[in-house]
């Protein structure tokens, strides 16, 4: 059980929880570009188990880690403004009388410029909602070039092999501890480069330069990429 949470379900949390805060900030940063201002920042649902309200923003991490939301200030009077909008056009439809739309009520940040969300303009709406799988795809690249600037590329840097019994490298006159130096003139520094070298080869005919001890032999032979036994 306690490998369970370890090695499966905190690390399965803690990149969610990494992709969710990535993704709510895309549409947080935005929307502070334009001037829109935000709410609420929540990285989970229902009741808060940590808030702390920074400017004009509450700032939540709440109790289901399923997904997160980003609420700013005129969403909720933007879906009530369409649903009378809808309920109006229904009455006219019926009555065949013109009736008037309603108009957006003006909320306090109107008085000092600050535009609602369904105030601002329609390309200011679209970056907002964008930004957000923007950030998702930047993030991935942006933690791909940490993982290469820290670890670099993972390979096998040794080339010194280890047959095992009954091998078929054995009958092709390979011994274990011999260092592959070189295929055909290349000088190879990975197994990665042996076998790509190898399959570049038609039919797989191939030199392979060894280390035995202090000695270098030539071998030649026909290797498969896919025979085992190294």
């Amino acid at each position: 059980m306690l490998n369970f949470l370890l090695y499966s379900l905190l690390p399965f949390l803690f990149i969610l929880g990494f992709c969710i805060t990535i993704h709510e900030f895309g549409h947080f940063i935005m929307a502070k570009l334009f001037h829109i201002p935000v709410e609420k920042f929540s990285i989970g649902y229902g009741p808060p188990i940590i808030r702390k309200k920074i400017g004009e923003t509450d700032f939540r991490i709440a109790y289901f880690p399923l997904g997160g939301y980003v609420k700013m200030t005129g969403e909720d009077e933007g879906e009530i403004i369409q649903k009378k909008k809808e309920i109006l056009h229904t009455i006219e439809d019926k009555n065949e009388i013109p009736v008037h739309e309603p108009e957006i009520p003006c909320i306090p940040d109107c008085q000092d410029n600050k535009p609602n969300f369904y105030d601002a303009p329609i390309i200011a709406r679209i970056l907002v909602i964008f930004n957000g799988p923007f950030f998702n795809i930047l993030s991935a690249f942006f933690v791909f070039f940490l993982i290469f600037l820290f670890y670099g590329v993972v390979i096998t840097p040794y080339t010194r092999i280890q047959l095992e019994e009954n091998s078929p490298f054995a009958a092709m006159g390979f011994q274990s501890n011999d260092s592959i130096v070189s295929i055909n003139g290349e000088a190879v520094a990975s197994w990665e480069d042996i076998w790509t070298f190898i399959e570049e080869v038609p039919g797989h005919d191939v030199e392979v330069l060894v280390i035995r001890g202090i000695e270098e032999h030539l071998i030649r032979t026909t290797i498969e990429p896919s025979m085992e036994g190294i």
